[in-house]
């Protein structure tokens, strides 16, 4: 399946419309007791992980029979056979969401032909949805964005996060951080890859770095920040392939300087 613009212009409509409609169920759970299970030390899920997913997939699947859905609780629904598939977290950003913090986010990406070519990413508790489809650009509440202009990494504000099993292995990201913290203006950690990633194709940060994701934390962005015109590849500047996970995003400007930061830390682990 090779989809079109107009295919894909209609799948956005109906993506957009599930996103806002999961987004609203978790905000109206936000502030209300949740069930807590332990995936791993510091990795949650909740109720409404779950009953999010469900009304994606639900309403997905049955707007879309053809597609097939990757999602991080459920796993693999639908035809999973066909070279389009959806690729969703029903809720980004758990263990924010579970203590009541806003920072968290529905995230829907599309894949057709092993290629991201849409993505919608949701964040319910600050009002705001960004989406792109391929060749149609990138949008945050209707209104285009784009990346930032900034050209020197020492004037950059980068974001990353750090892995679930930081806790047991010592490849643990806080090298990489460190560098990063002596390099760039500043370095943020919100919780939300998927937020993380938004927010490099809204031009907050100008770049984002983070090893070990999952392909649902990074479908619906990397469709969003190419259409920004930033740019994301893995950790040896290559193009990303969002099942491997080693991602390095940001307004395309300062891409070699961060891949150089982080070749640098990982060869000789210093900054």
């Amino acid at each position: 399946m090779t989809l079109s613009p107009a295919q894909l212009d209609e799948i956005l409509e109906r993506a957009l419309a599930v996103a806002g409609q999961a987004g609203d169920l978790l905000l109206e759970g936000l502030n209300k007791p949740k069930e807590i299970v332990h995936k791993g030390q510091v990795d949650l899920v909740t109720q409404y992980d779950r009953m999010a997913e469900e009304l994606i997939c639900e309403a997905l699947l049955s707007s879309f029979p053809d597609i097939g859905i990757l999602a991080e609780e459920g796993g693999q629904k639908g035809n999973i056979d066909g070279s389009a598939m959806w690729i969703v977290d029903p809720l980004d950003g758990t263990t924010n969401f579970a203590a009541g913090h806003p920072v968290f986010a529905v995230s829907i990406g599309l894949q057709d032909e092993g290629s991201q070519v849409l993505g919608v990413i949701g964040m319910p508790a600050l009002g705001m949805i960004v989406w792109a489809r391929e060749g149609g650009g990138a949008f945050c509440n209707g209104e285009p964005i784009s990346v930032t202009q900034t050209r020197d990494l020492d004037k950059s504000l980068v974001a990353t996060g750090f892995p679930y099993d930081r806790r047991t292995v010592d490849d643990d990201n806080t090298r990489e951080y460190r560098a990063f913290m002596k390099s760039a203006l500043g370095v943020r950690r919100c919780g939300a890859a998927a937020v993380d990633m938004a927010f490099v194709a809204r031009g907050v940060y100008d770049g984002f770095w983070e090893p070990r994701l999952q392909p649902w934390d990074l479908a619906a962005g990397t469709a969003i920040i190419r259409e920004a015109r930033g740019r994301v590849t893995d950790y040896m500047g290559e193009d990303l392939d969002v099942h491997r996970g080693w991602v390095v995003a940001s307004n395309g400007m300062i891409h070699s300087s961060m891949l150089k930061v982080i070749e640098r830390t990982r060869k000789t682990g210093t900054h």
